[in-house]
């Protein structure tokens, strides 16, 4: 079995392609999933470098309107907590 060498570039092409569906799907605050978003986080604990600061603040404004939703749904019942 022969061993495939990655540059960095080659590596930071990888990281982004797997970033750029999640990013995606966070803009559509309904459908995103738990899942996706347990994914972002890893990956921005994993290749904080990945993440400059216009897109980090796009991601905390994203959230902020997915986390008003939800607690809205919350607040009229649409949404039970456990």
């Amino acid at each position: 079995m022969s061993e495939r060498k990655c540059s960095h570039g080659q590596f930071v092409l990888q990281v982004h392609n797997v970033i750029r569906p999640l990013l995606l799907e966070l803009v559509n605050h309904a459908v995103m999933p738990l899942r996706g978003l347990r994914k972002l986080s890893y990956l921005v604990k994993l290749f904080p470098g990945s993440f400059r600061g216009a897109l980090c603040d796009q991601l905390i404004s994203h959230l902020r309107k997915l986390f008003d939703m939800i607690l809205t749904g919350y607040r009229n019942g649409e949404i039970k907590g456990t």
